[in-house]
């Protein structure tokens, strides 16, 4: 597939939306070089999550185009994170047509009550593979029961889930508090216990030059005895090279790689 252009003929349908709007042949290359750079940093064992929330759909496809790249805690390959809802449930539509149909995403932002049955739908052909911000039980059991109810898991992998983790104090990025290993031990474990439903790891969003996030993240899973070999989704553009550094395996960098956000196209 050409970096620049869609799988399918059905996408010229949606020229006209924003989503799929074009570009240029130079922005396709800044991208993947973006991309490749910071790949070219990680050890073998750390997946790097290209974060494309507010860009376009056709911002993916040069990286789409680029031969796949695995690590061990991230076998199926390249998998895009997304913080809006709505703005996945967009592009999880584009999967088969605009996009390719083996184009993932894991949702990394706030998840609504509301928008949960609607986002596994959209999901439903595999497209949707990670959610890494749950946080109470209740999220849990909403989302095993869409999840059953949606998807034929003969055919699609359970849903990847990681529980967040609040290592910085700030309530505007969420998660468990890092204190409160029993209500975390509860969560994972309702996660573990649920149909549907895979647990993998657990991520935190620490605040801006504070590295100490980190610490705090690898000290939680330590105290999870039953869960040591957990992943951990931590550091973003600023402070990926720390967050490597105190044992990340998963990274998610955004404007890094794609460029400077447009909160306009914020869905």
């Amino acid at each position: 597939m050409s970096a620049l252009t869609p799988p399918s003929s059905e996408a010229s349908s949606s020229s006209s939306s924003p989503l799929t709007a074009p570009i240029t042949d130079e922005q396709a290359t800044s991208i993947q070089s973006n991309y490749l750079k910071i790949l070219s940093t990680l050890p073998p064992h750390v997946s790097l999550v290209p974060v494309s929330k507010t860009k376009p759909a056709s911002y993916l496809l040069p990286l789409l185009s680029l031969p796949p790249t695995t690590t061990p805690n991230n076998p199926g390959g390249l998998v895009f994170g997304e913080n809006y809802a709505q703005e996945l449930i967009s592009k999880l539509e584009l999967c088969g047509t605009y996009l390719p149909d083996s184009t993932k995403f894991a949702f990394i932002g706030q998840l609504q009550s509301n928008k949960i049955n609607k986002l596994i739908k959209a999901g439903s052909n595999g497209n949707l593979v990670r959610v890494e911000t749950v946080q109470k039980v209740e999220t849990v059991e909403k989302l095993s029961k869409a999840v059953c109810s949606n998807w034929d898991l003969e055919v699609v992998k359970p849903l990847e889930i990681m529980v967040q983790i609040d290592t910085s104090g700030e309530d505007s990025k969420g998660g468990i508090p890092y204190s409160s290993i029993s209500t975390i031990a509860d969560v994972v474990s309702e996660v573990v216990d649920k149909d549907g439903l895979k647990f993998v790891g657990l991520m935190t969003i620490g605040a801006p030059g504070d590295v100490t996030a980190f610490d705090k993240l690898v000290s939680t899973r330590s105290l999870l005895t039953s869960h040591e070999d957990t992943g951990l989704s931590m550091g973003m553009s600023g402070d990926y090279k720390e967050a490597v550094e105190k044992g990340s395996t998963e990274i998610r960098c955004g404007s890094n790689i794609f460029g400077a956000r447009d909160y306009e196209n914020k869905k």
